[in-house]
């Protein structure tokens, strides 16, 4: 891999989601960084900067970045990191934001990262590993967990919190019978049911340390209330008023520290950003599971938060203890609230091509696109369409700006939930 120049820094971002539109517009901000690329992308990208290779188009996006002359790539979804993206453009010479894949097993196999936790005693649910839906109906009955999971990546689809056996017997018969997620459904977990509060830890690691940035709530259900089917994220907001600095600090010892001890001493050192679901529990924080990349909508949610140049954090992470070398992270004074505006019908079946309107940003409150296309109007392409995301020095001020966009943005069969951060 070249040695990295100090300063104009050439920087493609692969996604084509809100996160990848906010981590490029961070990218943008960094005075390292002479030029940003984007791809896919999606309409709230500049025209100069997206290009249209697709992010599971791993050869493609070796190519781009040989032919952009690119000095570093960002990768955003999970699919490109577990089948080895970055080991790819590492072999070309080309620096990589993210784990290799023998790292990114950590969300690509919930079976390796239960296992991992077990012998690495990481607080974590009980759980069964299940080969077969015989075995699995078996346990389902013996042990009362409620908690389905597929092994393998499915798009955030491969999880069920059944509210009875006959559920959780259900969806695993989905799974291993039906095979309604192909290969990522043969083999599954069942798990006890954690109740307590959610947070998401995201976390810059060089393989041996690692930098928290602010936590963050997110919302799944689909509707007001927390009802309705599981999303990719309806909203979140962030810093965590229940989530202090020493319940931050037993977080990272407990859990984000034992893990990158245990991936390095496997000869598989952490690098690039991990995420590690938590639910607070009575009992302590526990790990639900972790994630190999940049949370959505955490990311549109976090990063207007951070003041520090994360391009910097990014670089720190590619050496081992790289980020001991950089001052703490440096933040806003500021809370943050995001409201995600979908297309009537997600994550089911929805229309899209509607053009979009009203899209007026202010200092306080900047839109992030995701199912966005420029035709040349800007249209609705995707389920999750926008992220409206509205900072202040409280939260009844940050919501009340987050919810005003959200409102005066407009396209047909729009949909939000306006309870966002209701409790913060």
């Amino acid at each position: 891999m070249s040695v990295m120049k100090d300063t104009d820094l050439r920087v493609l971002t692969v996604d084509g989601g809100a996160r990848g539109h906010g981590l490029h517009c961070s990218i943008r901000k960094s005075p390292r960084v002479s030029r940003a690329f984007c791809t896919p992308g999606n309409g709230g990208i500049p025209d100069p900067d997206r290009r249209s290779v697709k992010d599971t188009d791993i050869d493609g996006i070796v190519r781009l970045a040989q032919d952009l002359q690119i000095d570093l790539v960002v990768v955003g979804p999970e699919a490109p990191l577990v089948a080895g993206i970055v080991n790819r453009l590492r072999a070309v010479g080309i620096a990589a934001f993210g784990p290799t894949a023998d790292a990114a097993v950590l969300e690509g196999s919930k079976i390796f990262t239960k296992a991992f936790c077990r012998r690495h005693k990481i607080p974590t649910a009980a759980f069964r590993i299940i080969r077969n839906f015989e075995q699995a109906e078996t346990a389902i009955k013996e042990s009362g967990f409620l908690v389905v999971k597929a092994d393998g990546l499915c798009a955030g689809k491969g999880v069920t919190v059944a509210k009875t056996e006959a559920g959780a017997i259900e969806a695993a018969r989905a799974l291993l019978v039906d095979n309604i997620h192909g290969p990522a459904g043969s083999s599954i977990l069942i798990e006890e049911c954690l109740t307590g509060r959610e947070c998401s830890i995201m976390a810059f690691c060089d393989g041996h340390n690692a930098v928290l940035l602010p936590p963050a709530r997110d919302f799944k259900r689909a509707e007001e209330g927390d009802r309705g089917p599981n999303t990719g994220g309806m909203g979140c907001y962030a810093p965590l008023p229940d989530v202090d600095d020493a319940l931050l600090a037993r977080i990272k010892d407990e859990i984000i520290m034992p893990t990158l001890r245990g991936m390095a001493e496997a000869g598989t050192p952490y690098h690039g950003l991990l995420y590690a679901g938590i639910m607070l529990t009575k009992q302590g924080p526990m790990l639900i599971e972790y994630n190999a990349r940049f949370g959505d909508p955490e990311t549109q949610t976090v990063l207007p938060l951070i003041e520090s140049d994360i391009v910097e954090y990014m670089l720190g992470t590619l050496e081992l203890s790289g980020l001991t070398k950089l001052p703490p992270l440096k933040l806003k004074p500021l809370v943050a609230v995001c409201t995600v505006l979908a297309s009537n019908g997600y994550p089911g079946k929805y229309e899209t091509g509607f053009p979009i309107t009203g899209i007026e940003e202010t200092s306080s409150m900047k839109f992030f696109h995701a199912g966005t296309v420029r035709s040349p109007a800007l249209v609705t392409s995707g389920g999750r369409v926008l992220s409206c995301v509205g900072l202040g020095e409280n939260f009844s001020i940050a919501r009340e700006r987050s919810q005003r966009g959200a409102d005066f943005a407009t396209f047909s069969n729009k949909f939000y939930r306006s309870d966002i951060a209701a409790n913060a």
